[in-house]
């Protein structure tokens, strides 16, 4: 199967690398790369690579925004019977309140306000438990059409 791949600079030599399939637009691998030391870091059990990451937005400093979301649409999803699949997972968010464990479907997605220095760290770490404040969240009756960066917000 055809593949794109995705590619998200976080920090210093730190990068996330996706393989998303172009048929049927589920991701098919996530990797967190550090180029300094030529490895890979297990992202196994976190909510990258259970969800994948749609997209980021950098803010001032450190902080990002992430928009982490199964579906990546090269095509229209409208009529997509794939987006009604009720597989559960549990997920581990740490919110930055110290409440954790979400429960995840294929088709969640939630926009995160991220540390990005933190973020690398904590995946080094434990990738189940990041910490993260969740600005909203949504499954297969809402989506984030898209998201921008308004003033420092």
């Amino acid at each position: 199967e055809e593949v794109s791949i995705h590619i998200y600079v976080l920090e210093y030599d730190f990068v996330i690398i996706e393989e998303i399939g172009r048929d049927d637009s589920t991701v098919h691998s996530v990797k967190l790369r550090d180029f300094s030391v030529n490895k890979d870091i297990s992202v196994k059990g976190s909510l990258l690579s259970r969800c994948g990451l749609y997209n980021i937005i950098p803010l001032e400093g450190n902080s990002c925004v992430f928009k982490f979301g199964k579906t990546k649409s090269f095509v229209s999803d409208i009529n997509n019977t794939s987006l009604n699949n009720t597989d559960v997972y549990n997920a581990g968010i740490k919110n930055t309140d110290g409440l954790s464990e979400d429960i995840i479907k294929d088709d969640y997605e939630c926009i995160v306000v991220v540390n990005t220095r933190q973020f690398v760290s904590e995946m080094m770490l434990n990738p189940a438990e990041i910490t993260m404040e969740v600005l909203d969240s949504a499954d297969s009756k809402k989506t984030f059409a898209y998201m921008k960066r308004s003033g420092n917000r």
